[in-house]
């Protein structure tokens, strides 16, 4: 499915990670058109210089591909510093005929089984929103499954943050939205998602939307990994290290890579 020749997909990718440049080359590689990166007040000195130097495009080295790498320098925006961007974009991108765009957190690895990731998404969201079958207009994001196989958890935050939003009492498949095969799974979330597909709706605030869970637990070809949850205190990277020492210390080990810390 060569969907990237056929619809315009902008990526923002939020970043707060050194090697931001081997996602960026997956997403163009998975059909991104257009590359959108967040630099939100980076700190990390070694991120700061290969920002500067960041090339105009980003190229996919197996197939030849290449699109345009725009990127966004501010003031740090915290977590919703993408919906700030939707909100600069939104009207070049109506213009443009965009239709879907995808955000992602660079922590983010795709892995192996990652083509399927995001053609599935397209492809999948489109389907929906077209036959509009679940009757909420505001659902319009859809995101993919982290995989929770050798997480890494001695204190308990993921078991406690995350995984309680998996219980069946917090996750409500929409039996009016059928799913494409027997292995996927719909989940209607009240949270965020890492990697989404978003349609563009002109009358949305951009900010954060009911979520779609695509793939549910089982389909393992639309798992992402969010590395932050496989490692330990004695293999974090160095820039992750960073922003763990300088963040504000009331934000979680997650939260605390958006913001600088607080004199």
């Amino acid at each position: 499915m060569n969907l990237h020749l056929r619809h315009p997909l902008p990526v923002i990718v939020n970043n707060r990670d050194l090697r931001v440049e081997f996602l960026l080359e997956d997403l163009v590689r998975l059909g991104a058109t257009e590359l959108h990166l967040i630099d939100n007040a980076s700190t990390f000195p070694e991120l700061v210089d290969w920002l500067s130097f960041a090339p105009a495009e980003i190229e996919d080295r197996q197939s030849g591909r290449s699109v345009p790498l725009t990127i966004h320098r501010w003031t740090n925006c915290g977590p919703r510093a993408a919906c700030r961007l939707v909100h600069t974009l939104r009207r070049q991108w109506l213009r443009e005929g965009v239709e879907y765009y995808a955000t992602t957190d660079s922590d983010l690895f795709l892995g192996t089984t990652g083509t399927a990731v995001l053609q599935d998404f397209v492809a999948f969201h489109r389907w929906i929103c077209q036959r509009r079958v679940w009757g909420n207009p505001e659902r319009i994001r859809i995101g993919c499954a982290l995989s929770l196989d050798s997480i890494n958890d001695p204190d308990g935050h993921i078991r406690r943050a995350e995984l309680p939003y998996w219980n069946p009492s917090r996750l409500i498949r929409p039996l009016d939205c059928p799913a494409i095969s027997p292995t996927d799974e719909l989940y209607w979330a009240p949270i965020d998602t890492t990697l989404a597909v978003i349609r563009l709706d002109p009358g949305w605030n951009g900010d954060y939307a009911p979520a779609i869970r695509v793939a549910g637990l089982n389909r393992k070809a639309c798992h992402a990994f969010h590395s932050p949850w496989h490692q330990s205190p004695g293999n974090r990277p160095p820039d992750y290290q960073w922003y763990l020492d300088h963040a504000d210390p009331q934000g979680t080990v997650y939260t605390a890579r958006y913001v600088q810390e607080r004199k």
